[in-house]
This record gives structure tokens, C-alpha cells and sequence, in this order.
């Protein structure tokens, strides 16, 4: 468990921090040394919460925590005294994310435990390693592989022939990335996860004996994404399988050969998606979602209650079950009729 800063901060300093990333900020009337970010039912003295809501700012001002975190909205509806220093931001859960990040992530550049390239790592001598990329235990890394400025391989990962990572970008153990595939930079794959694995391709002969059809493609995966842990993203058997900018998974999902995610998508835990289908920009897959091959899917479009997508869809809107698929309302009016059938 790791809550505690290096060091400690002023409430103002973090403030100010908050606003260089954008955030709308009030600046706090009440001046707070923070030691720690934690959340509200764990705070200890020194502590920085967060409070989304009145009820959980209600609860926040009975803790041990120096100062909170809240919106004006929360403070609107809260009748009780806050007799603590307030941060009053526009984004609590933003400003709770980039906190974390900023002050108590985990130090995954910290070469103290395994120095910067392991002993044990196999690195073939064509590979092109930066001055400052993290090599761990047992890693590999193939014919003109390339890693990255900051970049971080941890242990047993394998990173092979001619696969190129790019920069601050961090793979977790016993992470796969297969042959030619790219990652893009401020990109984390978590463990588990094999990118470039053969597409699910084969022929059947006359007695139905199946045969291999090499898959022959690559896999990019660009700029800032978080793939989750035991994902699966197959190499096309043409061309690319592409996952766009901004990208984040569950774990347990899989993506088949020549599909094209759209930037910012989301898909959740043991989301499936068949091979060439392309979906649109801010597409949310929630959990168990399948969809067929050959599908596309616009922008903005929203995936619920294991929705089965066996058709394209043409409008953005919000669908769920199947099949078939049908929106959301109308599956919401359709489940209320089946409870008073006879």
C-alpha cells in the first residue's frame, strides 16, 4: 500500500499543480501541509481526500484528513459546517487521478532493486536500447527491436525481432509483444498481455482438416493507452490491427485481426470483438460485450448488458443485450413486459 508523499506539499502548491494541468481551481482559504492521499475511510493525519458528493463530504470533514478535495456542487448541498481546508475543483475524480499520479504512483523507474539493465536480460545485439530505457529479469529482446527514451521492460517480458516501443512507456512482466508490432509512447501494458499473437485464420479442406493461414500483418497500438492485464490483440493477416490513441482496456479482452479501435474507446473485462471490425471514436464496450466480424460502430456509440452485436450499427446511441441488439429503452420497456407475462 503506498499513500504517502516523498515529502510534503502545501494544499497551495498542489493547487497550483492541478491548475498547470488545466483544472478550474479555487484557491484554498485554509493553508494544509499534505503528507498523504488516501481515501476517506483509511485517512490518517496529514492526509488529502476526496469528496465527489455531500454525503461523502459529509464524511470527509469526520476524518483525520488535513484537507479535501470537493466541487462547489458538493459544498452547495451540504447544510452541515466543513471545518477543514477545502481544494474546490471542477473535476474531483480528474484532479483525484492526476494527484495520484503526480505524488504516490508506484516507482516504476527506481533502478535500486534490479539497476537499469538486469544481468539476466537477453538483448540481441542489433537490438537499439536508449540510454535511459529499464530493462528487467529475464526479459528478451529480439533482432532490431527498439525500446524507447524512459521506457520500461519489466521482468520476463519479451520483446521481439524488429518490434519497436516508444517513449515512457511501460510494459509489465510477462508481457508478449510480438514481431514488427509498435507501441506507441505513454503507453502501459499490463501482464499477461500478448499484442501481436496470430489472427484466427484457417481453411478447411474437404474432410473438413484445417489448415493454417499465416498471419502476416502487424499490430500498432498508438500514443496513450492502457491495456489491461491477459489481453490478447491479434497480428492482421493483411495490413494492420489498429488501437488508436487514448485507448483503454479491461482485463481479459481480445481484439481479432484487422480491427481498427477508435481513439478513446473503452472496453471492459472479457469484451470480444471479431476480426476486421472497426469501431468509431469513444466507443464504450461494457463488460462481456461481443461483437461479430466485418461490424462497424460509430462514434459515441455506448455497449451495455453483455450486448450482442451481430449487425452494423448506423446510428450513435446507447444499445444493449441480444441479440438483437436493440437500445437501451427499448430493452429497459421489453423487460418490464416479460415480468407480467402469464
Amino acid at each position: 500500500m503506498k499513500t504517502k508523499l516523498e515529502q510534503p506539499v502545501s494544499l497551495t502548491d498542489i493547487a497550483e499543480f492541478l491548475q498547470s494541468k488545466g483544472l478550474k481551481i479555487e484557491q484554498p482559504k485554509t493553508e494544509a501541509q499534505i503528507s498523504g492521499i488516501n481515501s476517506i475511510d483509511c485517512c490518517e493525519d496529514g492526509d488529502l481526500t476526496f469528496a465527489s458528493s455531500p454525503e461523502y463530504l459529509l464524511l470527509a470533514v469526520k476524518t483525520k484528513a488535513a484537507a479535501i478535495v470537493t466541487d462547489s456542487k458538493a459544498i452547495s448541498k451540504t447544510e452541515s459546517p466543513l471545518h477543514k481546508p477545502l481544494l474546490i475543483v471542477n473535476n474531483v475524480n480528474l484532479a483525484h487521478a492526476l494527484l495520484k499520479q503526480n505524488y504516490t504512483d508506484w516507482p516504476f523507474r527506481n533502478t535500486e532493486e534490479w539497476g537499469q539493465i538486469h544481468e539476466s536480460a537477453v538483448i540481441h545485439k542489433t537490438a537499439k536500447i536508449d540510454s535511459t530505457a529499464i530493462i528487467g529479469p529475464n526479459s528478451v529482446i529480439g533482432r532490431n527491436a527498439e525500446i524507447g527514451a524512459n521506457s520500461v521492460v519489466m521482468a520476463g517480458t519479451v520483446v521481439e525481432s524488429e518490434a519497436i516501443i516508444g517513449q515512457n512507456t511501460i510494459l509489465h512482466p510477462n508481457v508478449t509483444i510480438g514481431r514488427q508490432c509498435q507501441i506507441g509512447n505513454d503507453c502501459i501494458i499490463r501482464s499477461g498481455t500478448v499484442i501481436g499473437s496470430e489472427g484466427f485464420g484457417f481453411a478447411q479442406d474437404s474432410n473438413r482438416k484445417h489448415h493454417r493461414i499465416p498471419q502476416t500483418g502487424i499490430v500498432i497500438i498508438e500514443d496513450k493507452c492502457v491495456i489491461g492485464a491477459n489481453n490478447c490483440v491479434d497480428r492482421a493477416a493483411y495490413g494492420i490491427t489498429r488501437i488508436r490513441s487514448g485507448i483503454i482496456t479491461d482485463n481479459f479482452c481480445h481484439v481479432a485481426h484487422n480491427c481498427d479501435i477508435g481513439d478513446d474507446s473503452i472496453l471492459v473485462a472479457f469484451t470480444g470483438i471479431a476480426g476486421s471490425t472497426t469501431l468509431g471514436k469513444r466507443v464504450i464496450c461494457s463488460g462481456q460485450t461481443g461483437i461479430l466480424d466485418h461490424i462497424n460502430i460509430p462514434d459515441d456509440t455506448t455497449l451495455l448488458l453483455r450486448a450482442a452485436v451481430t449487425e452494423s450499427i448506423e446510428k450513435a446511441g446507447v444499445y444493449a443485450a441480444g441479440p438483437p441488439l436493440v437500445p437501451l429503452n427499448t430493452h429497459l420497456r421489453n423487460s418490464v413486459l416479460m415480468r407480467s407475462l402469464p
